[in-house]
């Protein structure tokens, strides 16, 4: 944290959105290797990108992307020239072109800000979670969910996330990924504690999905995540960029 600290100073941005890169990108250092498009080090930087914003931060003469105070020094500087101070959103877009990216990293410095939901919000969840819990492990089956509101002996991912919705407020019947963006109290964009991913653009509506993040925790019906639960109402424990990046669509539910 002092590191972060230092740097958000210097460069005027938020701590909280230097640490949520780096947990992000590295895991807090614990995986350095290089990416696939050859980025590297602490915070990920592309080599060009490093030797334009690199900064020597400790003071032992030369800008090193493994040295945490250097990378997280020179991310804040990276942020701040391309507006971090004043227009946060645009500057992580530029630190990685990618909407989720954006959105994964903002909810994350919200959470490690300790930002709380109203009273309201948190009723909201709480019932979503609960919804979620309560179908935890049910099998995946087509179609399964959309028959009203009544417990079904399985769901598909649009029916259980219709069901999910369903338990705070939103929707009047059960609905799929092509008919969810339309629907009264469901909105474009990330939000700051429930996102939907949605996958609309398939090439025909069996290879569609949807998954949900409730307060930080990622749910799906079947899908193809890493879990090995896609026979199932499951968790996502390990969601991956390239899982996040087969979804064309970005949602949440008005107020969350």
């Amino acid at each position: 944290m002092p590191i972060y600290q230092a740097a958000a100073r210097r460069y005027g941005v938020p701590w909280t959105v230097l640490a949520a890169i780096n947990a992000v990108e590295t895991d807090y250092g614990r995986d350095m290797k290089v990416s696939s498009a050859g980025a590297i080090g602490w915070m990920q930087f592309m080599p060009a990108t490093w030797r334009t914003y690199g900064v020597d931060a400790d003071g032992m003469g030369k800008a090193n992307p493994y040295d945490a105070r250097d990378a997280i020094f020179a991310a804040a500087r990276l942020l701040a020239a391309n507006g971090g101070a004043k227009h946060l959103r645009r500057a992580v877009f530029a630190y990685n072109h990618a909407d989720w990216y954006v959105t994964e990293v903002l909810w994350l410095s919200d959470r490690i800000a300790g930002a709380p939901p109203s009273a309201s919000a948190s009723t909201k969840l709480s019932a979503m979670r609960t919804a979620a819990e309560a179908l935890d492990g049910l099998p995946y089956v087509y179609g399964g969910g959309h028959g009203g509101w009544t417990l079904s002996g399985g769901y598909d991912c649009s029916g259980f996330v219709s069901a999910v919705l369903h338990a705070a407020g939103y929707l009047t019947e059960p609905v799929t990924t092509q008919t969810l963006p339309s629907q009264p109290g469901i909105v474009s964009g990330p939000g700051r504690w429930v996102t939907i991913f949605d996958r609309t653009d398939a090439s025909s509506t069996t290879e569609d999905h949807v998954i949900i993040d409730i307060d930080g925790q990622w749910w799906e019906s079947g899908g193809s995540s890493t879990d090995g639960g896609g026979a199932s109402v499951h968790r996502i424990t390990d969601i991956s960029q390239a899982y996040l990046e087969t979804f064309n669509l970005v949602l949440h539910p008005r107020s969350l």
